[in-house]
């Protein structure tokens, strides 16, 4: 594409880029599956733990069954240098992609068909599988996106409409997956869960090939240095900014780790029902986030990347205190639903 038609793109209305960009609406559809798995095996997963008697301090426990998204970085390389079983006619990403949602499918059924309160086993087992298959779809996904589009200052667009399908993938794993809990049962929610997997995999059908799967493979080289190559170009651009950045981005993220693998608990034992959780959570926190979203992508210009990740380190862990309240005062009297919004809202 020549510059020409970039300056064209970027007058034009956010939204026309849906009808005028193929990559576009795959893009929804790839971003919309990706925002599926994680709840599954997290906070909504705690839901039914908590419904299914399985103690507080099991569950607090068991949310490291999404280690798997922690550490992705170790097998992404390999995504790059090999096909994918079967489905290598797709294109390397593409076929990883649909080798990725039919994997979600799979453990998504294994669980519906368990039972953690007779064999909290199975649950464990299919559900560390179901976040190692969520996670290598977050990489593929994001490999696709990244690679669909140069130079990679023109992937806003992409990486935007790719956002927005993933916040709609997990309002459904959430709100959608409760609310489903509360008429038809965990075991039908989860099966819906996977249903929703279909679409995603016509998306990744349409989705155009990146150029980079068009050319040869790159070089295979032994598993410590697919591993180790990626990590030392990584620390050799950061430069001595390496170790402050790594340490700023754990400290950003953890806080909001902990506190959503024990709040849905924490939401149970106040005495809110799955549809309560879903209501203020999902649907009102949905919007609540979207603002937040809107909210750091003007601040960001303004005052800079490391100022904005400060700030929202601090008032991000500060506002689970939210949390601490609501433990303590959150079934007190009439107002005890406001209190949970109110509580959930500054969170």
């Amino acid at each position: 594409m020549s510059p020409a038609d970039f300056e064209r793109r970027e007058r034009e209305p956010f939204w026309s880029a849906l009808f005028t960009d193929r990559r576009i609406a795959p893009a929804l559809g790839l971003g919309f599956t990706s925002g599926i798995p994680f709840l599954l095996v997290y906070s909504t997963q705690s839901a039914w733990l908590s419904d299914a008697g399985i103690s507080i301090a099991t569950i607090g426990l068991l949310s490291e069954l999404t280690l798997a998204y922690k550490f992705k970085f170790l097998w992404a390389p390999f995504l790059d240098r090999y096909d994918p079983p079967l489905l290598g006619a797709l294109g390397r990403r593409r076929g990883w992609i649909v080798v990725a949602q039919l994997s979600v499918m799979a453990t998504l059924a294994g669980i519906a068909f368990g039972d953690p309160a007779g064999s909290l086993a199975w649950t464990i087992v299919f559900s560390l599988a179901l976040g190692f298959a969520g996670a290598t779809l977050d990489l593929v996904i994001d490999g696709w996106r990244i690679t669909s589009v140069r130079p990679p200052e023109k992937q806003a667009v992409l990486s935007s409409w790719t956002e927005i399908g993933w916040r709609v993938g997990n309002l459904a794993a959430g709100a959608g997956a409760l609310f489903l809990s509360d008429r038809i049962g965990w075991r039908g929610a989860y099966i819906c869960m996977g249903a929703l997997m279909l679409p995603g995999m016509t998306a990744a059908v349409l989705a155009p090939e990146p150029a980079s799967d068009k050319v040869a493979h790159l070089a295979r080289a032994g598993f410590v240095e697919t591993v180790w190559a990626p990590i030392r170009e990584l620390w050799t651009r950061l430069g001595p900014m390496a170790p402050a950045i790594l340490l700023l981005v754990a400290g950003f993220r953890m806080p909001g780790y902990v506190a959503s693998a024990m709040a849905v608990p924490l939401f149970k034992h106040q005495g809110f029902s799955n549809t309560d959780i879903a209501t203020v959570t999902k649907l009102f926190g949905f919007w609540i986030a979207l603002g937040g979203t809107f909210l750091a992508g003007s601040l960001i210009p303004r005052i800079g990347m490391l100022p904005s990740l400060l700030i929202g380190t601090v008032a991000g862990s500060a506002s689970h205190l939210s949390l601490a309240y609501l433990a303590a005062h959150g079934g007190d009297g009439g107002t005890a639903f406001w209190t949970f919004a109110t509580a959930v809202s500054l969170d």
